[in-house]
């Protein structure tokens, strides 16, 4: 809500320049949503990125077009990865453990 707010003010009390700018479109109101929204933008992305680091000790890993990327998805992959790693190694001891049960096993069987 302060958000908007600040955006508001800064709209209301900057002054356009005589001759608009042509992405004004030649309105006063055009002008100062741009202004407002060129306020309104980066206090969001700032508050979000100081509430995720400060609050949930998340740090973003990539900022693109597509947005931001945060730690947790990073290493929840990276968790599946380990995850999936783990059961591997699980099922290749267990088929060693077979495989050296029969060895022994051949090996006490006299030929």
């Amino acid at each position: 809500m302060a958000t908007f707010v600040a955006g508001a003010v800064t709209a209301a009390r900057a002054s356009p320049p005589r001759p608009l700018p042509a992405w004004a479109l030649s309105s006063r109101v055009v002008y100062g949503l741009a202004i407002a929204m060129a306020v309104i933008g980066p206090i969001c992305l700032l508050l979000a990125l100081a509430v995720q680091t400060i609050v949930r000790g998340r740090v973003p890993t990539a900022i693109s077009r597509e947005g931001l990327t945060w730690s947790e998805e990073v290493t929840s992959s990276g968790d599946a990865a380990i995850a999936q790693l783990q059961l591997d190694v699980a099922r290749i001891a267990s088929d060693l453990d077979a495989l050296a049960t029969r060895v022994v096993a051949d090996k006490s069987t006299p030929a």
